[in-house]
């Protein structure tokens, strides 16, 4: 049986100190994980440092080669005597400016009775005291630093089976991530330009430089297979953006389970938000007016493509058409190879209006009942150009054998669906107008 060695007899061997290098931070919507490295050589008694707060349980370690392993590993308490040491300092410091104050204000109050000397004492003892006052503030501000870090500094002990290992740690850390797109429509060149956003906020105290994220566009979930086991649901809220000033490497990576964005040499400064650009794609597209008759008769303009690679949901995207600003909308899942369609707005050169024309009910004479609805649309093209018009409408399912819907138009129209959607497809030449009535009958046998 394996011996393992546990408690103070750990610590009798010098514990060697990882030099851990960031390797990237992977970003998911609900968490982010900062992955460092550093490789052991000629010990297996190391010691983890971490500039910020950690617990065991949320450190997770990855050895090569896979026949090391970690025998144990102890947490280091906080340096209280250094904290206690820092903290006395600072009050020190901070009681030492409140009497400078008070002589302040006492010097403030001083009646000059003429004298050039006393004045000049006066003032020169003055200055002085504001400048010891600034000193003093910049030494307080240096310690709390200091507080700050021993406090959120993290350490800890491990024994290895091995002297020579390279240890990856996946980390959790404050930094949320909130995605936005950005679309562009242009109905001249018969194309879109979608440019995928990202904001980052980095809640740590420490800044990072040269950094390569990964950002995964949906919500990490802790479960390996499928339900009962479910993830908790993160929200990110969004405050003020920082620019960045970075110049960022972007590449678009596609595993065999996952896809998502990798960007190299991001800047993140300490407390701070910062934008930066994961894509930009522009794609041909073409451009017609889809008309709901069932919903609205509003007519939106469309833009219907495909793209090689699948863009994630985003309730943020800002849409612009041919130059114009025309608001904030949701994106749907955006699947690769497969035809997707973005709206654009209204259309406010097409006319569209549909009048309901006949709403009646008969019996025949063999006791049928037979209720008829009918509607008629009119459309104008005021656009300069042609345009390709869907109108989409919808007509009741026949629920048993008794029920009979007999649907017709005096347009022909481009299929029916079974769930009882019917869809024409019409081209208007610049000014042209056109009419047509579409219905059905709803027969009911006895």
């Amino acid at each position: 049986m394996k011996k393992i060695v546990l408690g103070t007899v750990l610590m009798a061997v010098p514990a060697f100190a990882a030099n851990f290098i960031d390797q990237k931070i992977e970003i998911y919507t609900n968490s982010a994980y900062l992955v460092q490295k550093a490789d052991i050589h000629n010990s297996n008694q190391i010691e983890l440092t971490f500039d910020y707060k950690i617990r065991l349980p949320d450190l997770k370690l990855f050895l090569t080669p896979d026949k090391c392993s970690i025998n144990s590993i102890n947490e280091q308490k906080q340096n209280f005597s250094k904290l206690k040491k820092l903290e006395n300092e600072l009050t020190t410091k901070q009681n030492k400016i409140k009497s400078l104050k008070v002589e302040l204000k006492f010097l403030e109050n001083l009646k000059p009775d003429g004298n050039i000397q006393k004045l000049e004492d006066i003032g020169n003892r003055y200055f002085s005291l504001l400048e010891q006052i600034s000193t003093l503030n910049k030494e307080i501000k240096s310690l709390k630093e200091k507080i700050i870090k021993l406090k959120s500094f993290s350490s800890f002990n491990l024994n290895l089976s091995c002297k020579n290992v390279s240890i990856t740690s996946f980390v959790p850390v404050p930094v949320s991530a909130f995605q936005e797109y950005v679309i562009i429509g242009n109905t001249k060149e018969n194309k879109i330009k979608i440019e995928n956003n990202l904001y980052l906020k980095n809640g740590l105290d420490r800044e990072f430089k040269n950094i390569s994220l990964e950002y995964h566009s949906y919500k990490k979930t802790s479960a390996i297979g499928p339900p009962p086991f479910n993830f908790i649901p993160y929200k990110y809220s969004r405050k003020m953006i920082a620019e960045s000033f970075s110049l960022p490497e972007k590449e678009y990576i596609k595993t065999e389970t996952k896809s998502f964005f990798s960007v190299s040499n991001v800047d993140l400064p300490a407390k701070s938000e910062t934008k930066i650009n994961i894509s930009t794609d522009t794609i041909p597209a073409k451009f017609e007016v889809f008309i709901d008759g069932y919903a609205t008769v509003t007519p939106f303009l469309k833009a219907v493509f495909k793209t090689n690679k699948s863009f994630y949901p985003s309730s943020n995207s800002n849409f612009y058409i041919d130059g114009i600003y025309i608001g904030k909308w949701g994106v749907k899942f955006i699947e690769e190879n497969k035809e997707n369609q973005l709206f654009f707005g209204e259309d406010v050169f097409i006319d569209v209006s549909k009048i309901k024309i006949k709403d009646f009910e008969e019996t025949s004479f063999l006791g049928k009942k037979i209720k008829t609805k009918k509607w008629k649309y009119i459309l104008k093209n005021n656009h300069t150009h042609p345009v390709k018009v869907i109108i989409a409408d919808k007509i009741p399912i026949s629920t048993n054998e008794k029920l009979k819907i007999e649907p017709f138009s005096s347009l022909k129209w481009k299929k029916i669906t079974p769930e009882g959607k019917i869809l024409w497809e019409i081209n208007l030449k610049p000014t042209e107008e056109l009419n047509f009535e579409f219905g059905y009958k709803k027969v009911i046998k006895k």
